[in-house]
This record gives C-alpha cells, structure tokens and sequence, in this order.
C-alpha cells in the first residue's frame, strides 16, 4: 500500500491531505472528518497515519561511524593526495589497482574528518567508471565480468552526472568515457529520490553529496549518496545512503540522543496524547514530513480529545514545531458504535405443519419477539432472539387427556451481518433454533417433540437517539415435515 501512496501522492493529494491518529476507526474518522469541515478543510483526503508513515522512508543518522568501518578520522588532504596517486597509476594502466584504491576512496568518505567538496565526489565517480571501462574492454571473452564491469562504469557516471550538473569535466578525462558520461548527462532522471535532511544536524555545515543543504526536499541519487553533519570544519555525523525512487526523511541528530527521532506513527501518537498547546517530542519530526511531502498539496494532521477537535501545521522553514489551529466542538454522530444490543416488540408469522397429530397447529400465529446482539467487529455480530407464541388445543381422552401447548421457536442463535454505526444500517445472517411442540402420548409414557430448525434472517434498524433505534427484522426457515417464518417490530437499546 505504501509503494502505491507514493507513486499516486502528486495526482491523488492535489489539494489538502489531513493524517489521522494512529488507530483511528471509523466512528472516530467520522468526527475528524466533521472537524475538518468546520475548520476549512472540507475536501481534505484522509490517511490513516499507519498509511502515511509507509509514504516516508525515515533514516536516522546519528554519529560517526565506528568499529571496523572507521578506525580513525581521515584527513581531507590525505585522502585527497591518496586520490591523485590512485589517479595517475589509471594513467600507468595499472587499473586494477588504481579501482582497489578508489572503492577504498569511496568506503573512506564516511570517515573524512572534513566535509568534501561535490568535485571531489564528482573526480572519484569519473575515475572509477574510467578504470571500470577499461576493465570491462580487457575482460575479452569473459561476458560476467565484462557486463560487471560495465554496469559498475554505468553507476559511476549516473551519480557523477548528479554530483557535476554545475561542474566542469576534467580535461584527464578518456574520451570514451566523456562520450558516455555526455550521454547520461543529457538524460532526465526518472523519478529521483525525493529527500529532505532535517534534525539538530542539519545545520550551517550540513552537507550532502558535497553541496549545502537546502531547507526543503530536493533530488537525490538512486545509490549511494553521502550525508553529513559538521561543527566549522569537524565532520560530527556521516553516513552513505543507498537510496531508491520514492521519498526520505533523513533524520540527522550528532549527539546520539535525540528525543524527536521517533518513528513517524510514535510522534503522530505522541502529538495526539499532548495538549494542542503544548510542545510534542515528535513535532519537529512531523514538520520535516510536511515539507517531504509538501509538492502533494498542503499536508495537515488532525485529532479530537474531550470533544474538541484541532488540526496541526507546519509553517514556515526549519524544524518548526507544529502549530495548532482553534479548537472546535465537534458533537458526536447520533448512532455511536454499538457494542451490544437488547431489544423487544410484537412479532407475528406463519407456519405449515402438515398433517397428522399436530394439524390445526400451524397457520398466522401473533406473541412477542425478544432478540440481542453482540459485536464482533464493525460489521459481524453474533444474535440471539426468542419468539414465543402458543396455541392451546385440548387433547381428547382417549388420546391421554390434556392440553397441548406449541412454542414457535423459543430459542435461535446465529451470526449478523451489516455495519453497526449508520443512522440507517441493513444486516442479513443465519439461525439455528429449536422448535417445540410440546408432549405428546407414547407408548411409553408421554414424550416432548422437539426439532431443529435451520433460518435466515435480515433486519434493518434507525436511530431514534444515541442509545435507541426502531427495528424491524424477520426471518424465514425449515424444520422436519413443516415450514415456517415470521416478522417483527420493536425498539431496542444499544451499549
């Protein structure tokens, strides 16, 4: 699903998106949809946070490497001379280790005591796709590492084709490889990164790829791309990106102990849990979000507490901390998800016995129909209903004497379905009951009829106020030799 959001985000998010809670069901939905409405949002999209997390890839970059990644700073200067004599040993003809040296350049970036500049990025990629391409024509027959090598010459020149748009080419250039690079550089990238750096990191200093960072989303390289973080002329936090089309919020926090570097759906819980008025830890995050996603439309967020509902934006460059609109009062909807139901009225039916001891037992019939539910989920619940009617018919004495009393159905149980929370709902399921006709002569002694039936059943319900709806519902099955179904009418309670 998120895949899709993102590739949709310009067509579908045109005009406003407002981000629900987290866990945010359709009776709440309902509420923060009549909230956007007052607060002039009317045609704002709705997306479950859950959704809009997935919209946004979120990468935290919070130090220096270190372990066996980095041993220890790299000077610029030493690595920028150790680039030179990587260099003029591809001008010896020594490729393969003039590429052993510059993959060790390339490993090393992160490690760099001292920001480089976009042309030393630039110089390395051209260098590395000029010894891949030399590599590639020495591998003769051996198509594997000719193709590998001409894929790796391919990647190289693309991210120096984003790394050099303002630069010039250095004239130490192969003229094969410049007519490459020249190629790959008239194309337009297809669905760039989309990325924004945001944190306590991303300061004057700031770099990536080289260059300043920008205070909104800008284009990315599909790879690898070097971020990092700088106090004057120290590097404080690094890190290489392989990234891929879509959108990232890169989250850059030298200290290692940041409280906003939550994940986006904690900070939207986050945001919610504190009083609209207040700071969240989670804020900044969510304005760095915005921006991400700020080419879709004007991104919103949205929550109620104690009947009052409030929208948050971001405005304005930075890290700018959410600002809450107004509150509203915003009233609940009539019919509140119910969970429980009880319910009464008068009910009448029909049955067809046919013949034999209990002819004259069936046809219209009238009583009281008692029924509940309970739900499962939005839109199952499981029912039960009771419809006793009798019909008192003498038996003669010499059949045994007595009265002979028939209930219909006295006891069905079953599943609905249909939602629980409109004004005016439809639900349809299946019953299963008992059918009882009371005791009959035997041979030994007198025995009590009793058959199963097998119903189905469908209802439609309104409201008459936040815990009370009118209800009418029927049902219509089968039992052993005979046929019945019936109707009813009646108010009933909702929980």
């Amino acid at each position: 699903m998120g895949s899709l959001l993102l590739a949709l985000l310009p067509v579908v998010f045109a005009g406003s998106l407002a981000v629900l809670p987290p866990g945010a069901g359709p009776e709440r939905e309902e509420v923060l949809r009549a909230a956007l409405d007052t607060l002039g949002y009317p045609d704002a999209t709705l997306l479950p946070a859950e959704e809009f997390a997935a919209t946004v890839k979120l990468v935290r970059v919070d130090g220096l490497p270190s372990g066996d990644e980095c041993d220890a700073p790299v000077p610029l200067d030493a690595w920028r001379g150790r680039f030179d004599e990587a260099r003029r040993n591809l001008q010896l003809l020594a490729f393969t280790d003039a590429l052993a040296a510059f993959v060790a350049l390339d490993v090393e970036l992160v490690c760099l005591a001292t920001p480089p500049a976009t042309s030393d990025l630039f110089r390395l990629e051209l260098a590395a796709a000029e010894a891949h391409t030399f590599l590639a024509r020495a591998a003769g027959r051996d198509a594997g590492q000719r193709r590998f090598h001409e894929d790796e010459a391919r990647g190289a020149l693309t991210r120096a084709a984003a790394f050099g748009a303002s630069l010039s080419v250095p004239p130490d250039v192969a003229s094969e490889v410049l007519t490459a690079y020249e190629r790959i550089r008239r194309r337009t990238p297809e669905d760039p990164p989309r990325v924004v750096v945001a944190g306590p990191g991303a300061r004057v200093g700031a770099r990536f790829n080289g260059r300043p960072i920008p205070p909104g989303p800008f284009d990315g390289v599909v790879g690898a791309n070097l971020v990092q973080a700088a106090e004057g002329a120290t590097v404080t936090a690094a890190a290489r990106l392989r990234l891929t089309d879509g959108r990232t919020l890169v989250w850059l926090s030298p200290d290692r102990v940041d409280p906003n570097a939550l994940d986006l759906t904690a900070a939207l819980a986050a945001r919610v849990r504190t009083r609209p008025d207040a700071a969240s830890p989670g804020d900044a995050l969510l304005a760095a979000a915005v921006r991400l996603l700020g080419d879709a439309g004007e991104v919103v967020f949205v929550g109620d507490a104690g009947g009052a509902a409030w929208v948050w934006a971001a405005g304005g460059g930075g890290d700018q901390a959410l600002s809450a609109s107004a509150p509203v009062i915003v009233p609940r909807p009539a019919v509140d998800a119910w969970r429980a139901v009880v319910g009464a009225g008068p009910s009448a039916g029909w049955s067809d016995l046919g013949s034999g001891p209990l002819d004259g037992l069936g046809g219209g019939h009238a009583g009281l129909s008692l029924h509940g539910r309970v739900a499962v989920n939005p839109w199952l619940a499981v029912a039960v209903g009771v419809d006793p009617w009798a019909v008192a018919a003498p038996i003669p004495d010499d059949q045994g004497g007595g009265t002979l009393f028939r209930a219909t159905v006295p006891a069905r149980a079953g599943v609905r379905f249909g939602p629980h929370t409109r004004r005016f709902a439809f639900e349809g399921g299946v019953d299963v009951g008992l059918h009882a006709f009371g005791a009959f002569p035997e041979d030994r002694g007198r025995a009590a009829r009793v058959s199963f039936l097998a119903l189905g059943a469908v209802g439609v319900s309104g409201a008459l106020g936040p815990h009370l709806a009118a209800r009418a519902h029927a049902w219509f099955g089968a039992g052993l030799g005979y046929a019945t179904g019936g109707g009813a009418l009646g108010l009933e309670g909702r929980l």
